[in-house]
């Protein structure tokens, strides 16, 4: 396995030919591949045995490797009478082949009867079937490798990143710092003020596209690692390069009141037989954020912090594999960033608050800032913004509630969004009307006696 300029390694720059000298190169040899052909040979007939006749080059496609290494997989299998030759598709002669295809390429395979005997017996073992896997210890010295990236975020580049939010300028210049250390991050304050926007934010400051592999392989054990749902995928004019790994915006991994303490682990599925990566891995490069920070039912934020204790103080982690019976070190190189509601001193002690490095409060939106946010929630809305039926709203529902009721950054876009349905239901156009308004606070907000005279 090879990587071009490994001085940069993993990481592009820009989605251009420009950055062509950072990408996993294209492996021309089974030592480049790094993993045993015997592995490829399985993948490729477990994949014939649950889809019956594929083409050539499908199959190179599917398990993104080049032609050369599935031709001479093929010809092992049909040498061992596990796989055989169908012939062309109609018409596949007038289809063109690719510069390190041959003939075999565009013919078609099915698995035979010895070949579906082994399948099934391999897959009692293991139904990993996809691209083949990267060995672990490339990987991991990519990861190290881009953790070391020196370049800093500045004021500007956090300002354009937040723009979208209406935050103080205290707010900015703590964040910056923590931004830049890549470490670790609490960010605390009353709910419906933004923290969870202000961490998602962040991680367009994490740097430039990363590749992840599909798959990992160590001591012999299968990690699915690229997840759909934490790995955008991120389009770039690249050269040809090994299609085992995935170019990807920064992952920003969220996890909330869900996260138990099987997440920070490598999961093993008895019935697939293969790991899936743990939640903080698939963070890396990216941030890990904890929402919601001390609300979590299965996991406390004290065994939070003696699980992930060594990780953010070395940067590296402990995963274990029971089905080898043995442990790797995996990098830990993600932002860990805490958002919670919660007091700092109610949820941890003194020794743990000492390791989060970075602590921000968010705080509400003054009066200014709030009409700010409202101004801004009402053009996204496309609704007129009317400056008297905001003092209406700040008076009748703000301060004439007993204790005052504190405002918050996320009241604007709730409150537009009752009072565009409350007008849709009685057949208006909606805007800042007072009945409207009424009608929106006194779905959204729990009434009180003041309220409701």
């Amino acid at each position: 396995m090879r990587w071009a300029n490994l001085s940069a390694v993993s990481v592009l720059s820009a989605p251009s030919s420009a950055a062509a000298g950072n990408f996993p190169s294209r492996p021309g040899s089974w030592d480049e591949l790094g993993v045993p052909q015997n592995l490829v040979s399985d993948i490729v007939l477990k994949l014939l045995y649950f889809n019956g006749t594929l083409q050539g080059r499908e199959i190179a496609q599917r398990i993104c490797v080049p032609w050369p290494f599935i031709s001479e997989v093929l010809k092992g299998l049909s040498d061992q009478a596990c796989v055989q030759s169908t012939g062309f598709r109609q018409g596949i002669a007038s289809v063109g082949l690719l510069p390190d295809e041959d003939i075999g390429a565009a013919m078609t395979y099915m698995i035979a009867t010895t070949g579906r005997a082994r399948a099934r017996d391999l897959c009692e073992i293991s139904q990993y079937i996809g691209p083949v896997p990267v060995p672990f210890d490339i990987y991991a010295a990519g990861a190290q490798q881009d953790s070391l990236r020196e370049d800093e975020v500045s004021l500007d580049d956090l300002r354009a990143a937040l723009g979208h939010l209406t935050l103080a300028e205290d707010t900015l210049l703590t964040l910056g710092p923590a931004v830049n250390e890549r470490h670790t991050l609490f960010i605390y304050g009353a709910p419906g003020n933004g923290k969870t926007s202000i961490a998602e934010a962040l991680c367009r400051l994490m740097g430039p596209p990363i590749f992840v592999p599909h798959a990992l392989l160590v001591h012999g054990q299968v990690i699915r690692f690229f997840d759909p749902v934490h790995h955008l995928p991120h389009a770039a004019d690249l050269p040809d390069y090994d299609r085992r790994w995935v170019l990807v915006e920064r992952p920003a991994v969220i996890v909330g009141g869900e996260l138990t303490p099987e997440m920070l682990d490598l999961a093993f599925d008895r019935s697939l037989g293969y790991y899936e990566a743990s939640t903080q891995m698939k963070a890396n490069g990216g941030i890990f954020l904890v929402d919601d920070f001390g609300r979590q039912a299965a996991l406390t934020p004290q065994n939070f912090f003696n699980r992930l204790i060594v990780p953010l103080e070395k940067g590296y982690d402990h995963l274990t594999l029971p089905r080898a019976g043995t442990s790797i070190t995996a990098p830990f190189v993600c932002m860990l960033v805490l958002s919670s509601n919660l007091e700092p001193t109610q949820l941890v002690d003194e020794a743990f608050l000492r390791r989060l490095h970075f602590k921000v409060a968010v705080p509400g939106p003054t009066e200014p800032e709030f009409r700010t946010i409202w101004r801004r929630a009402c053009a996204a809305a496309g609704i007129e913004y009317q400056e008297a039926a905001i003092d209406y709203l700040l008076h009748q529902w703000y301060l004439r509630h007993d204790p005052p009721r504190p405002v918050r950054g996320v009241h604007p876009r709730d409150i537009l969004k009752h009072v565009t349905h409350a007008a849709r239901f009685r057949g208006r156009v909606p805007q800042l009307d007072r009945d409207l308004i009424d009608a929106a606070c006194a779905a959204y907000f729990l009434m009180s006696g003041a309220e409701e005279e």
